[in-house]
């Protein structure tokens, strides 16, 4: 009995040192900038919803057509861009995890949202 309680107390120091000694690291979300200066074409924009397959659900027929030769007039049409308050258009914010397992990365979302910011041209 003697030896159980002996052992028992070995793992348990032996698994407090471990636990112990565990580093935690804390996530940060990526952030990342467009400068100022890079100029950002809509053939961007279309290119960020063609790769995320946003075509795929979102074609040419139906509601929101993001098909390459109407997804500008879609996008302004449906008031999906808000160049008022870039942050809060309805592109930025709809496509989230959990939205058909789509996100954009954090490189297409400061894409898109800087594309906003600087009047949402078509180029």
């Amino acid at each position: 009995m003697k030896t159980k309680i002996s052992s028992l107390l070995s793992v348990s120091i032996i698994l407090i040192g471990l636990l112990a000694s565990c580093e935690y690291e804390k996530i940060v979300p990526k952030v990342v900038t467009i400068p100022d200066t890079q100029v950002i074409t809509y053939a961007e924009i279309q290119a960020v919803f063609t790769t995320q397959g946003c075509t795929a659900c979102h074609g040419s027929s139906g509601g929101l057509s993001l098909a390459e030769d109407k997804s500008y007039n879609s996008l302004i049409s449906k008031n999906l861009v808000n160049t008022e308050a870039p942050e809060n258009s309805i592109i930025l914010t709809k496509i989230a995890p959990g939205h058909y397992g789509k996100t954009y990365t954090p490189e297409q979302s400061a894409l898109i949202l800087a594309w906003i910011k600087r009047g949402a041209k078509k180029d």
